[in-house]
């Protein structure tokens, strides 16, 4: 009845459901979940070819920095140890049938006091007269000295599963990651004496990551710069895949090349100009580079410790005038859900994968089939999810509604910015603004 109907008489969304639940149809019909996979493919395939490009130029990365990170400056990698010990990677015994970690009496201990806390936490969310175990302390109720300029600010909270993995950090580097917290947090007082924290958006968090993430970046590079020269060199001779090495130095730069080539073929796709899209995936390569190194070191078990608003970064260089309203627009996207959330775990993990075929003996390609297989899965087993959810019970009514509210806040900076350019401008009688720069020059810049 649906399909004999004119087709602009047919409602728009609905699903038609067939007869027979129990057959192909109606198979389709349940892994559709409501969704319209015909309207969904072309959108899927080319964000999808986006993100293979950006994780292959990461996994590149990796395997070019494995031998300098892992062999000669020895990283930790905490995360890594724990898969290594669940699959009894460094047991000295063999034989056994189970892994040491299984007969560790403090691990049971342990699952059991996290069992309970956890299971007391979960039941006082459903029932408010259970007690809730967490601890947490707000420093800012004990110092109260406006002169501090909001530095204590923060909350102390025990957290077992940051516990689960810090036991796994050398004392070193977790000493370095506390005094660094509250060393950055000296920007408030400092904020406070010179009167800092009167102009907008101060201590301004966004534009500070990114600029500490470039720099960061172009540190690694110089301190780097023997090793690169190195993988240059083995690539330009074309050397062997040296072994246990997942590619070769020739391969993995070809693949790292392959893959900034091939996004600015996907610019012209898009609509966006190639130059600044170029500009934009070497920025998110960056960035993984960073975070991959920071993780390998650090462990970072957490999301949001990357440029949460890398907008900021495409207004940094020039904005509308440099990238157009297409790269503009691809950006935001972008922008939107890559750097906001969890997806920057991804280059570490694909390095602590990298070396634990090394460590395992892995035949390489079974260690970048892995790889290529969890982006499969986050991509395509991920959108379904989402999207199912997101068709079946509408937008309005998902619980975590950020994705569907059009990225407003990425725009917030420049409206004021804009904003004041168009103030100072009809001021004026329309005459250029201070500077002389254009409005669109201010208005994009921060």
């Amino acid at each position: 009845e649906y399909y004999a109907l004119p087709p602009a008489e047919r409602p728009a969304g609905v699903a038609v459901r067939p007869d027979r639940m129990f057959s192909l149809r109606g198979l389709a019909y349940r892994l559709g979940g409501y969704i319209p996979l015909r309207e969904w493919v072309r959108p899927a395939l080319v964000w999808s070819a986006y993100l293979f490009l950006l994780c292959g130029a990461f996994f590149a990365v990796n395997v070019i920095m494995r031998r300098k990170w892992a062999d000669g400056d020895r990283y930790p990698m905490p995360n890594a140890k724990i898969p290594l010990g669940i699959i009894g990677a460094e047991d000295d015994d063999a034989s056994a049938p189970f892994a040491s970690v299984w007969r560790n009496r403090f691990l049971w201990a342990g699952f059991v006091f996290a069992m309970v806390i956890g299971g007391l936490k979960g039941w006082n969310a459903f029932n408010p007269r259970i007690p809730d175990p967490s601890v947490v302390i707000k420093l800012g109720e004990y110092v109260t000295d406006p002169a501090w300029g909001g530095m204590f600010d923060a909350s102390l909270v025990l957290s077992l599963f940051i516990i689960s993995i810090a036991v796994f950090f050398e004392l070193n580097v977790l000493l370095s990651i506390v005094v660094g917290y509250w060393a950055c947090r000296l920007v408030y007082p400092a904020g406070y004496l010179a009167d800092f924290k009167v102009n907008a958006g101060f201590p301004w968090r966004d534009e500070q990551t990114i600029g500490a993430y470039i720099g960061y970046a172009l540190i690694v590079l110089v301190l780097s710069r023997r090793h690169f020269a190195e993988v240059l060199k083995g690539a330009w001779k074309g050397l062997p895949r040296a072994e246990g090495e997942v590619l070769s130095s020739r391969a993995a730069v070809a693949l790292l090349a392959f893959c900034h080539v091939g996004v600015m073929a996907w610019a012209r796709l898009a609509g966006a100009g190639s130059g600044s899209m170029l500009l934009m995936f070497a920025f998110l390569v960056m960035v993984g580079f960073v975070a991959a190194k920071i993780r390998a070191e650090c462990g970072t078990p957490f999301g949001y410790f990357t440029p949460y608003n890398s907008m900021l970064f495409v207004t940094l260089c020039g904005g509308m005038a440099v990238f157009g309203t297409g790269g503009q627009l691809v950006s935001l996207i972008l922008s939107g859900f890559l750097t906001v959330t969890v997806f920057y775990l991804i280059p570490g993990m694909q390095f602590e994968m990298v070396q634990i075929g090394k460590r395992m003996r892995l035949r390489p390609w079974d260690v970048a089939g892995t790889c290529l297989l969890g982006l499969f899965g986050g991509l395509f087993i991920g959108g379904w999810v989402f999207l199912s959810n997101a068709y079946s019970i509408g937008g309005d009514n998902v619980r975590f509604q950020w994705a569907f509210n059009g990225l407003n806040w990425f725009m917030n900076s420049y409206r004021a910015e804009l904003n004041e350019t168009t103030a100072a401008w009809l001021r004026g009688g329309g005459a250029e603004p201070a500077g002389g720069a254009s409005a669109w020059g201010v208005g994009m810049m921060v």
